[in-house]
């Protein structure tokens, strides 16, 4: 039985910004992709994925390292990916979103724009 390789378990090479498999944004916050230690479908809680990350306390910098698959995805929105990615990990959200006024008699938001 053959082996199914990583896709992206080869670290890309600088430019960072260019040659990222992903990269998601938070608030002051972001994350490029750099590579990742397991395949998409074997990923758990505990996967992690080696990113170059700016934030308030990098000062413009790049810093190197690891950081958990869940958090970076789950905090962070996606902003630009490669196809393969987009294939196992989701679609690229379109931050054109427009969220309107919280009906505070249903709890309901209004929204234009488009998600996917």
């Amino acid at each position: 039985m053959a082996t199914v390789p990583n896709p992206f378990g080869k670290t890309v090479k600088e430019p960072w910004e260019d040659n990222a498999y992903a990269t998601y944004t938070a608030p002051g916050f972001t994350w490029l992709v750099l590579k990742t230690y397991q395949r998409p479908d074997k990923e758990n809680q505990y996967s992690r994925w080696f990113c170059a990350t700016q934030g308030p306390g990098t000062f413009g910098s790049w810093e190197l390292g690891d950081g958990y698959a869940k958090d970076i995805s789950g905090h962070g929105t996606l902003v630009a990916a490669t196809p393969e990615w987009i294939e196992h990990y989701g679609p690229i959200v379109d931050e054109s979103l427009t969220l309107g006024p919280i009906d505070l008699l249903t709890g309901t938001v209004s929204a234009t724009g488009r998600i996917f």
